[in-house]
């Protein structure tokens, strides 16, 4: 999310609303957990014995009663265990219901909101692509590291005013982001601050080299 890249960044944030809004049709699946396409799909066993255990359970005075059904014993209420079948009283199965139910419901809630801040994203990612094709970046077609130079020695010479920190010195890091809001260049912000700053061993090593080629920038005041 933090690339400068904006196509790079429209192309993460589409894959990612379009995934989301296919996890939306399965979420919506999930909403009736007595149907067999939920995920949580689960159902009351309406099996008569079953039932017929749960009503003796709901209606149970003592801890000391056992259960039979045709004269075998299949659940002890001390116990709190079934011998013979798995199941859960009708009260533990309604809040289970009202849990899962619930679960998909917030993950859909969740997942609308999650696409409507991406959409958002999106929608200021496409203003700052058509500001980028109203106002152009500079394409530079030199070596990367000479614009710091060149464009340092504008600075350095009062052709250009840089950004400043409070106590007036050249903010290097804010001058090296507006460069690369402007052209078009493919080298890091660190990397342009050390060829802008003439106290810096980059801007000194290009320095030789534009000096045997006899380049020469006056300092404004001397051709005014």
């Amino acid at each position: 999310m933090s690339t400068q890249d904006t196509d790079r960044l429209e192309s993460f944030l589409r894959f990612n609303i379009e995934a989301a809004k296919f996890k939306l049709k399965t979420i919506k699946n999930d909403f009736y957990i007595d149907r067999n396409v939920s995920r949580y799909n689960s159902t009351i066993d309406t099996e008569s014995k079953v039932l017929n255990i749960l009503s003796k359970y709901v209606l149970k005075y003592s801890n000391e009663m056992n259960l039979k059904i045709d004269g075998e014993t299949v659940f002890e209420i001390d116990e709190l265990k079934f011998e013979k079948y798995e199941t859960y009283d009708l009260d533990f199965f309604y809040e289970r219901f009202k849990a899962i139910s619930f679960l998909p419901l917030s993950l859909f809630n969740i997942t609308c909101q999650f696409i409507i801040e991406l959409e958002k994203i999106m929608a200021m990612v496409e203003m700052i692509k058509e500001s980028n094709q109203i106002n152009p970046k500079i394409k530079w077609n030199g070596i990367k590291t000479h614009i710091g130079f060149i464009i340092g020695s504008l600075a350095d010479n009062g052709y250009i005013e840089p950004p400043r920190n409070k106590n007036g010195e050249i903010n290097y890091t804010a001058f090296a982001k507006l460069i690369k809001q402007n052209f078009e260049i493919d080298i890091t912000d660190d990397t342009l601050r050390k060829y802008l700053n003439p106290n810096d061993d980059k801007f000194v090593e290009n320095k030789r080299i534009f000096d045997k080629e006899k380049f020469h920038l006056p300092h404004k005041k001397l051709i005014s």
